[in-house]
C-alpha cells in the first residue's frame, strides 16, 4: 500500500501546514519508497529545500475560488500521475469541503485510492470575520455540510478532525457523522533545542500568526498601544507578527496600518512583517516571556490553535480568550495559561501575574510536564498511529 499525504495550502516555509508536512516528511525519509508528498503547484523553491522529493501538484487552496470540477480533475490527474490502484491510500492534511465534495465524486469507482481527510475548522475562509454571525449564511453551510457528508462513501472515506470537541460534536449535530479526533504533527527539528525557561525574566509579550481578523490581531495593536506607556508594564517588551491582515473592513485596515506606522518608532515595540521562515519564527516564539493568544470566541470555540501547541511544546505561557478552545484547554489543566474575559478588560494584571508565576521553580515543573505531554501527542509518530490506517482499508 502506498500512502499520499496531500496539503492544498502549502506554499513556503512559513505557517503550521509547512511544520506538520515537513514533520511527516521526517518521519517517513528512512521508507520513501511507500510515501509520497503533495502540495500546492504555486509553491516557493525554498520548500523543495527541505522536501525535495515533494511534488507541486494540487491546484486551489482553501483560500482560491473555484469549481469542485476543477478539483475533481486535478486529483484524477495526480492519481493518474502517481500511478496510484484501488489499495493505495491519499491523506488530506487539510481538507475543506470542496475537496470532500470532489473525493465523493471520484470514489464512485472501485479503482480510485482511498481517502482519509482532515477538517481543521467548520467554517470556509471569509471576505469579513463578521460574516459569522449571519443567519441565513450559517443555514447555507450547514444544508451544504449535509449533502456533502450525506454522500460519503464511509468504506473508501474516512473524515477525521483536529483534537477540538466541540469541532467534532459540531459536525455530529448538523450531519450525524461521528469524525475521529487526530492530532496534527509538529516538526521535532524546529524545537528541540528550544527551551524558554530563561525567558521569563525578559518580559517579552508576543502575538504570531496569520493575520486573520478572528485571531486578534488589531486586539493587540490597540493593546501594545494603551501599554507602552504604562509605568506598570514599562519593563515589557511586545513582539508583533502582522502577515496579511484580511478579514477586516477598510476602516479596521486603516487602522492597522496607522498602529503599525505608529508602534514600529517605540524602541520597546518590535515588528514582523509578513511570513517569517520557520527558523526565525521560533527563534523569535521562544524567546517570549507569554504568548496572547487573542482567538475571538465565535471563531475558535471549534477550532484548534496551532500556536497555542507549539507553546506547549517549546513550554512558554499563554493567555487566551474565554469560551474558545484554548481557553477550555487551560480551564481543564491541559495547557499553562490564563484566561481573559472578552473585551481584554483584565488583560493586563494577567500578564504581571502570569510573569510573575512563571519565575516561580513548581510554576517551570508544572510547564515542562505539559511539555512532555505535547511533544508526544503532536509528534508525526502519534499523528500517523492515530490515523489508524488500517480501518479504511
Amino acid at each position: 500500500m502506498k500512502k499520499i499525504f496531500i496539503e492544498p495550502n502549502l506554499k513556503s516555509v512559513s505557517g503550521h501546514v509547512f511544520e506538520a508536512m515537513k514533520a511527516i516528511y521526517q518521519h517517513y525519509e528512512s521508507h520513501a519508497d511507500e510515501v509520497g508528498f503533495v502540495c500546492h503547484i504555486s509553491v516557493e523553491d525554498q520548500v523543495k529545500k527541505y522536501l525535495p522529493s515533494i511534488l507541486p501538484l494540487y491546484i486551489k487552496s482553501c483560500f482560491e475560488t473555484g469549481e469542485t470540477t476543477e478539483v475533481i480533475y486535478n486529483i484524477k490527474t495526480i492519481i493518474e500521475n502517481i500511478q496510484l490502484r484501488s489499495q493505495d491510500l491519499i491523506i488530506f492534511t487539510t481538507a475543506h469541503l470542496r475537496d470532500i465534495e470532489a473525493v465523493n465524486a471520484i470514489v464512485r469507482s472501485k479503482m480510485t485510492p482511498r481517502f482519509i481527510m482532515q477538517l481543521h475548522q467548520y467554517y470556509p475562509p471569509m471576505l469579513n470575520a463578521d460574516m459569522i454571525s449571519d443567519i441565513q449564511m450559517n443555514l447555507d453551510l450547514d444544508q451544504r455540510y449535509k449533502r456533502v457528508f450525506n454522500h460519503i462513501n464511509k468504506d473508501r472515506v474516512e473524515i477525521v478532525v483536529t483534537p477540538v470537541y466541540e469541532l467534532s460534536k459540531k459536525i455530529y449535530e448538523v450531519t450525524k457523522y461521528k469524525a475521529r479526533l487526530c492530532p496534527v504533527p509538529f516538526s521535532p527539528s524546529a524545537y528541540n533545542n528550544i527551551d524558554s525557561s530563561d525567558c521569563v525574566i525578559n518580559k517579552t509579550i508576543g502575538f504570531f500568526g496569520d493575520g486573520r481578523k478572528e485571531k486578534g490581531l488589531l486586539d493587540f495593536l490597540r493593546f501594545i498601544k494603551i501599554s507602552v506607556d504604562d509605568p506598570e508594564q514599562k519593563n515589557f517588551r511586545f513582539i508583533v507578527q502582522i502577515q496579511n491582515p484580511r478579514g477586516f473592513s477598510d476602516s479596521e485596515l486603516l487602522e492597522i496600518d496607522s498602529l503599525r506606522k505608529e508602534l514600529s518608532y517605540r524602541k520597546s515595540v518590535e515588528i514582523l512583517i509578513g511570513p517569517i521562515d520557520s527558523k526565525l519564527y521560533y527563534e523569535k516564539l521562544s524567546s517570549c516571556a507569554v504568548i496572547c493568544i487573542m482567538h475571538h470566541p465565535d471563531h475558535y470555540s471549534i477550532r484548534l490553535s496551532g500556536i497555542a501547541v507549539e507553546c506547549g511544546i517549546i513550554g512558554t505561557p499563554i493567555i487566551a480568550r474565554e469560551k474558545t478552545s484554548v481557553g477550555q484547554w487551560i480551564l481543564n489543566g491541559k495547557i499553562y495559561g490564563k484566561i481573559f474575559d472578552k473585551d481584554g478588560s483584565k488583560l493586563k494584571d494577567l500578564l504581571l501575574e502570569i510573569t510573575r508565576e512563571s519565575e516561580n521553580l513548581d510554576v517551570r515543573n508544572i510547564i515542562n510536564q505539559f511539555r512532555g505531554f505535547f511533544i508526544s501527542e503532536y509528534s508525526a509518530k502519534n499523528y500517523i498511529n492515530k490515523l489508524e490506517f488500517h480501518k479504511i482499508i
